[in-house]
């Protein structure tokens, strides 16, 4: 799409393996420096950080209930834990450094497993949540003029996957659709998954308590007396998105639905509304992924 082509050219390249500060710009050197005080330096840094978080920990909890945490606790489960921690360590330092042999033939082993320690390091003290981390920057292609919250589509939530107002419209190829079905096919395919519906009445009364999301759309509705969400009943019906109204004429249903995708996180084409409005890609970036910021992965190329 236009507004992606755009955003290559304007993003800065970034690095998806890990730049290693042993190795050079070019990263063909086989024979790599000494760690000299560098090394003793970044050890002290993360005794520090270690020795501050495990301080805050006792702080928050009082040191009476983290000892009966630890002496209460199953030894076998503590163990079974440590060891899963480890073969997940040694499998993504491992994955890790078969990815930067790539680039770079002389990264050493040791190297890939401490980028892999540090990553972890962090991961403990920038919690997904908190900042400091890569978002999964989810997407779809139409908003009925609103985004939805993960909250609202899967029941988890994320910080910064919030609805937001999308300015696409009637330019999206498909933005409006239907999807027709005989009172048969919907009894066929609801009870094919939700045999507990009673869809043995008059059909105008199967659909019955629609209860709207933020963005207009369909957060839930009962089918035969089984409450499903919007989501479920796109998948079962294959509708184009969770935005739609269903009648009943006496002969079929009738679905009318707007967009298409789940709703959560980037609309491609409300994104592409943006940047014909003049935006770039840092602002439809942050618009669409609430308190997120745009920056460098692991610095500027060869830096």
């Amino acid at each position: 799409m236009e507004w992606y082509q755009n955003a290559r050219q304007e993003e800065a390249v970034e690095k998806i393996l890990p730049v290693s500060p042993d190795l050079p710009s070019g990263g063909q050197e086989k024979n790599l420096p000494p760690a000299g005080k560098s090394n003793r330096w970044g050890i002290l840094i993360i005794v520090l950080v270690a020795v501050g978080s495990i301080a805050g920990a006792f702080l928050a909890d009082g040191p009476e209930k983290i000892f009966a945490s630890l002496t209460g606790a199953d030894k076998r489960w503590l163990a079974a834990g440590a060891g899963c921690m480890l073969i997940y360590w040694a499998l993504e330092s491992g994955c890790l450094h078969l990815a930067a042999r790539k680039a770079w033939p002389g990264q050493r082993l040791r190297t890939s497993v401490v980028t892999s320690m540090i990553g972890q390091l962090f991961n403990c003290i920038t919690p997904f949540a908190s900042g400091g981390q890569p978002i999964q920057a989810v997407f779809f292609s139409s908003a009925a003029g609103r985004t939805v919250g993960a909250v609202e589509a899967w029941g988890n939530s994320v910080d910064y996957l919030v609805g937001v107002e999308s300015p696409e419209g009637e330019e999206v190829p498909n933005y409006h659709s239907q999807v027709v079905l005989t009172a048969e096919e919907v009894r066929t395919a609801a009870l094919a998954q939700y045999p507990g519906a009673d869809l043995s009445g008059d059909p105008s009364g199967w659909f019955s308590q629609t209860v709207e999301n933020s963005a207009g759309g369909v957060a839930s509705v009962d089918l035969g007396g089984v409450t499903l969400t919007g989501s479920e009943v796109r998948t079962l019906f294959g509708l184009r998105s969770a935005s739609f109204s269903v009648s009943w004429d006496g002969e079929a249903f009738t679905f009318d639905v707007t967009g298409y995708g789940h709703g959560v996180g980037m609309s491609q084409y409300g994104a592409n509304a943006m940047a014909r409005e003049g935006s770039d890609f840092e602002e439809i970036l942050t618009w669409y992924y609430t308190g997120t910021e745009v920056g460098e992965l692991y610095g500027a190329a060869g830096g």
